[in-house]
């Protein structure tokens, strides 16, 4: 039957409770949430994506992270790391040091650029 969780969850309700009061961060929230109601209430997918606003791949894709590394998967907060820079390092410690100087400066927007 499609939208069935056939997971296994170790920690204890009790445990995914704490959890829940535990985290700062509301994506963090959401996905022990979604443990908690597999363990608590037993919901499918389909459920908990409804009860907690998101779609059901995302809680699947949660599930999956959970069941490939754990309880840690679902508690840490992975960050990106953005587009990389169009100005090159060299370019900007030199623009810097140049505006430190007290004489130094630039007159116009033009000699910035060039």
């Amino acid at each position: 039957m499609a939208g069935i969780t056939h997971i296994e969850i170790k920690e204890s309700v009790e445990e995914l409770e704490a959890l829940v009061r535990q985290q700062k961060n509301a994506r963090l929230k959401e996905r022990v949430q979604a443990l908690y109601l597999i363990k608590a209430q037993q919901l499918n997918v389909c459920a908990i994506a409804k009860t907690l606003g998101r779609h059901r791949g995302t809680v699947q894709r949660w599930l999956a992270a959970y069941r490939n590394r754990g309880i840690e998967a679902v508690v840490e907060f992975g960050t990106s790391p953005g587009r990389t820079r169009i100005i090159p390092n060299w370019a900007v410690s030199s623009l810097k040091k140049q505006l430190e100087q007290p004489e130094g400066g630039f007159q116009r927007y033009t000699q910035i650029q060039h």
